[in-house]
């Protein structure tokens, strides 16, 4: 089985990014797809089933964490997607578009770089 890895930066810290991955009015409002099943592993780890071109089941697993030491309000979030047939430029494609959704609904436009962790906004003091 292959898989596919991606991932992106957050405004907000790790327990509003579980919550959005977890409750399902909250998935509704981002993600254009509906989880099978959800489950919350671990405080920093969430696996979805998604379905896939119909029938087609898939795990994506969500992994979170801080982007820093001293950034408590940015997240980065990795996505971990199981591909077990050859059709991985197409999971990739969907990973990329999940992720892409669920940062435009936190950050809007931003992107955060490397060099943007030190920001005021991340720190305490926000």
């Amino acid at each position: 089985m292959n898989f596919v890895r991606n991932k992106t930066r957050l405004i907000g810290d790790v327990y509003a990014v579980v919550r959005s991955l977890t409750l399902r009015d909250k998935i509704s409002k981002w993600a254009a797809t509906s989880p099978v099943e959800i489950e919350n592993n671990e405080l920093q780890r969430v696996d979805w089933t998604v379905a896939y071109d119909g029938e087609n089941l898939i795990n994506c697993q969500f992994y979170l964490m801080r982007c820093g030491v001293k950034t408590e309000f940015c997240t980065e979030v990795h996505l971990v997607t199981m591909v077990s047939n050859g059709d991985t430029e197409r999971i990739d494609a969907f990973s990329k578009a999940l992720l892409e959704a669920l940062r435009v609904n936190f950050n809007k436009d931003w992107v955060i770089g490397d060099n943007e962790l030190n920001a005021g906004v991340f720190r305490e003091s926000f």
